[in-house]
């Protein structure tokens, strides 16, 4: 019988897509899964500005025709932590105020184990952070995929929308102490 642990080449550790998520890493392949006609890529913050002025964000397009469910998800490489965590926060850019955001996360082996909270926009052309309270979810089971759907339950128009800073909170509240910080 032979046990090894911690193997590393060099010293060199190798980034790991997991939350807090920004999209800054170059190092980092940010690979969404797309579904509905709804498209994502990382590109440059077209909007700097207020809440948001990361250099890099994620940019969905929800196609013209595109389904009410279209949206995108992004597999981590480990499971988010929701032991003692109960929001999960998100920078958003939208053109249209009052629409529904879906934030859901899932089991990447088991898709039928998932949590999904929807949350509406306040403001149009402008970043804003949103909240969505997942303080039911099952912290017991594996969450290691994120899927975002804007303007759920609407036919895509052709909208361009942008999110940055996926993260979860400590606690209930979003002002707790905390809060975890992205690099």
């Amino acid at each position: 019988t032979y046990y090894f642990d911690d193997i590393s080449m060099g010293g060199v550790v190798m980034p790991m897509l997991a939350l807090p998520l920004g999209f800054e890493d170059a190092a980092l392949t940010y690979a969404f899964t797309d579904f509905g006609g709804a498209t994502t890529t990382v590109i440059d913050n077209p909007d700097a500005s207020g809440s948001n002025t990361s250099a890099k964000v994620a940019h969905l397009n929800k196609g013209n025709g595109a389904e009410g469910w279209a949206g995108s998800f992004i597999q981590l490489d480990e499971a988010i932590d929701f032991n003692n965590k109960g929001t999960f926060q998100m920078d958003v850019w939208s053109p249209k105020s009052g629409i529904t955001v879906k934030l859901k996360v899932e089991n990447s082996a088991n898709p039928d184990i998932n949590y999904e909270v929807d949350v509406l926009t306040t403001t149009s052309n402008t970043w804003e952070t949103l909240t969505w309270d997942f303080s039911a979810i099952d912290a017991a089971q594996v969450f290691d995929r994120v899927v975002v759907f804007f303007d759920f339950g609407t036919p895509g128009d052709g909208s361009d929308y942008y999110f940055d800073n996926l993260q979860v909170l400590a606690g209930e509240d979003p002002g707790d102490a905390g809060l975890l910080l992205l690099p």
